[in-house]
């Protein structure tokens, strides 16, 4: 389930792990999977909740407010999900499908989690003002994708190439993470943001 997952979106997993440790929990629920997100700070998906006005120490006062700390400390291993924290995980790989994207990354987890209705973690992204249309708006505005150009550009992944993307691919974020480790997110949405305004993009190919 995890091999298009980037080595971002993959610790994301792991700290909800340790935030569920943290809070005596014996699962991985929604809420620890956004702690996760928040903690994995130079990922796309902390990005946008900071747009927000998200910070780790709000979250996790937040959430607070409304989980339980378990009675005995945990054991820590690895944690089983929730049934919702699993359709977290599916939404995220749909995500990324719809969006045309070849890799999973933290981005899509955040769209996942905001399709997590009735869940923890929907209730403190709704406190937030954190819609699932605000946060794609976002993470397109953040990777340079020019919503009136959406149609029109390989940076979305559609039919048309701007002059950079066709002499390297910078959508594929597993490669790129294996080139420049953790400098791969901020590499690639520097980049799609420059290049989003800069480019010449060519005709259709039939």
């Amino acid at each position: 389930m995890y091999e298009q997952f980037t080595e971002r979106a993959r610790r994301i997993i792991a700290l909800a792990n340790q935030a569920a440790g943290h809070w005596n929990h014996e699962y991985i629920g929604t809420e620890h999977i956004l702690v996760g997100i928040m903690k994995e700070d130079t990922g796309l998906g902390a990005h946008v909740l900071k747009h927000f006005g998200m910070t780790l120490n709000n979250l996790m006062e937040a959430i607070e407010a409304i989980i339980k700390i378990g009675p005995d400390m945990v054991t820590m291993g690895k944690l089983p999900q929730t049934p919702k924290a699993k359709k977290v995980i599916e939404h995220a790989i749909e995500n990324a499908r719809e969006l045309k994207h070849s890799y999973v990354g933290t981005e899509h987890i955040l769209l996942g989690l905001l399709e997590a209705a009735d869940s923890a973690a929907a209730d403190v992204l709704s406190n937030f003002g954190i819609t699932k249309e605000k946060a794609l708006k976002e993470i397109k505005h953040m990777i340079g994708i020019d919503p009136v150009e959406e149609e029109g550009c390989l940076i979305c992944n559609k039919f048309n190439m701007c002059r950079f993307t066709q002499m390297l691919n910078m959508s594929d974020q597993i490669l790129m993470e294996t080139l420049f480790g953790e400098l791969a997110d901020e590499i690639v949405a520097a980049t799609f943001k420059f290049f989003g305004e800069k480019c010449l993009i060519f005709e259709r190919e039939s």
